[in-house]
């Protein structure tokens, strides 16, 4: 996965452990997944093609290493990507925002700000449109009215 840009967590190089097999990318295809010290696999630390080319032939020539780091790509995996696990962590978050909902607006003065009357043009858009909207109906439902 030889990629020059991209922000979050890379899924092709998730996918790629999950199935076991080892990966070669760059600093930015780890982003998010693991450090350069820990990330089951191989980081090419520059940008040339020929030096990525490289560590990819290292990689399929050392097949002691290509095991034990298929086996860390697992264990990764389980540890820090398991569905359940992410599922239930993410509940957790949730209800302790839901139970805490009250209070965390109150803390949250980005949000406040956001919501402020002068800064809600999005909403209050929808809200012209809708009336003009139903007043077209309301004219349209007279006319037929008289005719």
């Amino acid at each position: 996965a030889p990629l020059r840009y991209g922000a979050g967590v890379k899924g092709k190089v998730l996918e790629a452990l999950q199935h076991g097999l080892v990966v070669v990318t760059t600093a930015v295809g780890i982003e998010g997944i693991a450090s350069a010290e820990s990330f089951p696999g191989y980081v090419a630390t520059a940008q040339d093609p020929a030096e990525f080319a490289s560590v990819v032939v290292q990689a399929l020539q050392d097949q002691q290493r290509w095991e034990v780091t298929q086996k860390e790509g697992f264990s990764l995996m389980a540890r820090d990507f398991d569905e359940i696990e992410v599922r239930r962590k993410l509940r957790e978050f949730l209800q302790a925002r839901w139970s805490n909902l009250l209070e965390d607006r109150k803390r949250d003065y980005v949000g406040q700000m956001l919501w402020h009357s002068s800064l809600r043009s999005t909403e209050l858009m929808a809200k012209y449109l809708a009336a003009k909207e139903d007043s077209r109906k309301w004219k349209a439902l007279s006319q037929r009215g008289n005719a």
